[in-house]
């Protein structure tokens, strides 16, 4: 896992996951069908540091 800057990590979501431009609006044609979850998931995600490795039993 690389480590990210916060201002790094929130242009990452923005424009990776929200489908944002680097000038701050939204790009024609972005069909984000599941972007709230996906973001969830990677805020859940990044303040702890946990990576998406499966459990062990």
């Amino acid at each position: 896992m690389k480590w990210l800057l916060r201002s790094g990590f929130e242009q990452w979501r923005n424009i990776g996951l929200r489908g944002y431009g680097f000038d701050g609006l939204r790009r024609p044609g972005w069909r984000g069908y599941n972007e709230d979850r996906d973001v969830a998931y990677a805020l859940s995600h990044a303040p702890s540091g946990l990576g998406c490795s499966p459990s062990t039993p």
